[in-house]
């Protein structure tokens, strides 16, 4: 109530778990920039979070919509 917001994930993890390491092979090929390539953190707990929640290293950025559906499905 304090924040104001109804909804918010509250994300318990282990903090102790070292910074995950992806293999490149199962990252999306492509030559698009990913969230994951910009994910700069000093803490490996927010990198695993990004990553075990929010899958940021799946997530592929791209201009716009028709450019998004060509990534995903040409």
């Amino acid at each position: 109530m304090e924040a104001r917001y109804n909804y918010f994930p509250i994300v318990i993890h282990r903090f102790s778990r070292p910074r995950l390491i992806i293999p490149d092979h199962s990252l999306p090929q492509t030559n698009y920039t990913t969230a994951q390539s910009l994910l700069h953190s000093d803490n490996p707990t927010i990198f695993n979070v990004l990553v075990d929640v929010g899958r940021a290293e799946r997530q592929v950025l791209v201009e716009d919509y028709n450019r998004g559906r060509a990534v995903a499905f040409d």
